[in-house]
C-alpha cells in the first residue's frame, strides 16, 4: 500500500507542476520541470527497490540532478535567444 501512495503522490506532483510552469526565462522553467521530473523518476526507481527510504533518497537525488540539468539546458536556450544574427 505504501508503494501505491508514493507513486500517486509523485504523479500528482508532476502533473501539478506542469500546470504551473513559471513564465519568464527558460532557465527557471527548466529547473522547475527538471527537478519535478527527476524527483518523480527517482522516487519511482527507489520505490521499485522495495523500501521507503530508497524512494525518498531517490526522489532527492533525482530532484537535484533534474533541476541542475533543466537549469543548464534552459540557460543555453536563453543565451541562444539573446544572440541575434549578424546584419540586424
Amino acid at each position: 500500500m505504501k508503494h501505491h501512495l508514493i507513486v500517486v503522490t509523485c504523479v500528482a506532483g508532476l502533473l501539478m507542476s506542469a500546470c504551473s510552469t513559471p513564465r519568464g526565462s527558460n532557465e527557471q522553467g527548466g529547473m522547475f520541470i527538471g527537478g519535478a521530473g527527476g524527483a518523480l523518476a527517482g522516487g519511482l526507481i527507489g520505490a521499485a527497490a522495495g523500501n521507503t527510504t530508497g524512494a525518498v533518497i531517490g526522489a532527492g537525488i533525482g530532484a537535484l540532478a533534474g533541476g541542475f540539468a533543466g537549469k543548464t539546458i534552459g540557460k543555453d536556450m536563453d543565451e541562444q535567444k539573446q544572440v541575434k544574427p549578424q546584419g540586424y
